[in-house]
């Protein structure tokens, strides 16, 4: 019988797409592990995000959100928008599942790259 609360499947075992549980107690959704990914942003930005948070913007690409990158590229776009004039990345872990997602093109010294919008 599945273990996984709220899940509606039916099945014997509930597998999360997150951890790649094939036992798991939990809907993805829930996963407590998330994936690592990366923000990142000017150097005089920093003490505000680490005194409040990331802030989300109010739009984007793929909709408003706070966005992240793996971090080669969140490192490029950061550096791009700086100018070149210094910058920060902050690595956090994300649940997949409360993010848009979307195939950014070729910008900022990156070929075509994947992005992730946390949904506040």
């Amino acid at each position: 019988m599945c273990k996984a609360p709220g899940c509606t499947q039916g099945h014997q075992n509930h597998h999360c797409k997150v951890c790649q549980s094939y036992d798991s107690t939990h809907l993805g959704k829930n996963c407590p592990q998330g994936i690592d990914l990366f923000h990142g942003t000017r150097c005089d930005s920093t003490v505000s995000i680490i005194n409040t948070g990331l802030r989300p913007s109010a739009s984007g690409r793929i909709g408003p959100g706070i966005y992240f990158a793996e971090e080669a590229v969140a490192r490029n776009v950061a550096a791009h928008k700086n100018e070149g004039k210094g910058f920060a990345v902050f690595k956090a872990r994300v649940n997949p599942n409360k993010c848009r997602t979307g195939y950014h093109p070729p910008w900022a010294g990156n070929p075509q790259f994947q992005e992730w919008c946390l949904i506040d």
